[in-house]
């Protein structure tokens, strides 16, 4: 079995008998009518892939039916192989969309407001995956390895880039460069035939391109989760404070509250005493009913 986080394990097959096997666990009721009966239930229910209009067993008996649904699922392969058919002919320095995945990173608590959320420009096919560099790298994110279905071709060449791109990556564009800005282009290294990036395409400092983010940093986002921890425990508080009204809850929080604290030997023997004289009490009521239980019960036996 590959040990690529990319390959799919869990077969559509083999998660069905699965799902059908750990319904019986624990259970006696789990025998060969019951299986066949569940496997007709499924094929006589309407089913998605036929857009809940017939079910399994209808199209397996009418193969009109049968070639629709082949026709449209074929439809459907060839419109997908259509439009990725550009992510097998990159070329080295073509521009691509990437969706980079940042949640095992330290960048975990960053919002990401898009599916494709960094721009990269493309190096080599490797394993079935792209290897690309990202136009805007991290600290200790340059280079990475990213599924081909997760990349989207968008210029052959950084000069070539469409200016949406530019102003959702980089920085707002306004209006026409400067001839500044133009001496500070990109440019093609013909010896290494490398693209380098100048400072046109760096985010600016100061410029805030898109929505503020929820969090500037880390330390923000744990100290405004603790301050919501602490919220919420006062809101429990109270509902416990008004839910102790009753005496049973009242006794049950004193007595938590005694086992919690140091005692002096005079305050101990005053609940002694309070504990001793609500026996006594108690013992009298029990004795009490008693004998009102004896005389009734002679009073029976003598009619």
């Amino acid at each position: 079995m590959s040990k690529s986080k990319f390959t799919n394990r869990n077969r559509v097959v083999d998660r069905v008998i699965r799902t059908i096997r750990d319904a019986f666990i624990g259970q006696d009721m789990a025998n060969p009518k019951l299986m066949q009966q569940i496997v007709k239930l499924y094929n006589d229910k309407l089913h998605s892939a036929f857009d809940l209009k017939c079910s399994p067993s209808q199209v397996n008996k009418d193969e009109d039916l049968e070639g629709k649904y082949i026709r449209s699922q074929m439809k459907k392969l060839n419109e997908a192989k259509q439009s990725q058919s550009q992510l097998t002919k990159l070329t080295k320095g073509n521009i691509i969309l990437i969706h980079l995945d940042l949640s095992k990173t330290a960048l975990k608590f960053n919002k990401q407001r898009r599916q494709f959320n960094e721009l990269a420009i493309f190096e080599k096919y490797q394993h079935g995956n792209i290897i690309c560099r990202l136009m805007k790298p991290y600290k200790d994110i340059q280079q990475v390895e990213i599924p081909i279905y997760f990349t989207k071709k968008v210029s052959d060449d950084i000069e070539n880039l469409d200016d949406k791109y530019k102003s959702a990556f980089f920085y707002p564009i306004k209006m026409e460069p400067s001839n500044e800005d133009k001496q500070t282009a990109p440019i093609i290294d013909d010896a290494n035939k490398e693209i380098n990036v100048k400072r046109k395409y760096e985010r600016k400092e100061g410029v805030k391109c898109g929505r503020p983010k929820k969090y500037n940093t880390i330390e923000e986002a744990k100290n405004k989760a603790r301050e919501q921890r602490s919220a919420f425990k006062k809101k429990q508080y109270v509902i416990t404070k008004q839910f102790r009204q009753t005496i049973t809850e009242l006794q049950r929080t004193a007595i938590r509250q005694i086992q919690k604290v140091k005692l002096d030997e005079t305050d101990i023997i005053t609940i002694i005493n309070i504990l001793d004289k609500y026996k006594q009490k108690q013992m009298k009521e029990i004795t009490e009913n008693n004998n009102e239980d004896e005389g009734d019960e002679s009073e029976v036996n003598d009619h």
